[in-house]
């Protein structure tokens, strides 16, 4: 649950939603609209395989400073060695899928973000049409790249 926790506030930013506002304050009111939030699960996956990335990098770097330090147990550190940057290798792959796999959920739910040139005209213009005149696009030269579709996993 702590890792639930500390990668859910980017989703719930993303896509607002199951909460109410309380002097200034955001309380959590439909635990279940939180869970079912497709901002989520990309998210969520994107924080835990990030973890194991590090993780293995960080047990193949103690590993390597005792072989540096000849230490006795050689053949234990490159055992740790090897588990560290296979786990890692393998995490990543899922890593990048995970991170591409956010720029689809928010093209649905802020197409303004990803949006070609047609998509942002139609939302300022709808913008404009519902609050008036202004500017409701993200600030310029803030464009995010193409999303490229899951191809890797699927």
């Amino acid at each position: 649950m702590p890792t639930y926790g500390s990668g859910d506030h980017r989703p719930l930013l993303q896509n607002p939603v199951g909460y109410r506002m309380d002097n200034g304050v955001a309380r959590l009111t439909d635990f279940g609209a939180l869970l079912s939030n497709p901002s989520l699960w990309d998210a969520l996956g994107h924080v835990l395989t990030a973890g194991l990335v590090a993780a293995g990098f960080f047990m193949a770097g103690v590993s390597a400073y005792h072989f540096i330090r000849r230490t006795p147990e050689a053949e234990f550190f490159r055992r740790s060695m090897r588990l560290g940057l296979a786990v890692a290798a393998i995490a990543v792959v899922f890593l990048i899928n995970f991170g591409f796999g956010q720029f689809e959920v928010l093209n649905q739910v802020q197409p303004a973000k990803l949006g070609d040139a047609a998509q942002r005209a139609a939302i300022q213009a709808a913008g404009g049409a519902r609050f008036g005149p202004g500017d409701y696009l993200p600030p310029h030269g803030r464009r995010w790249p193409e999303t490229p579709r899951r191809q890797w996993l699927s």
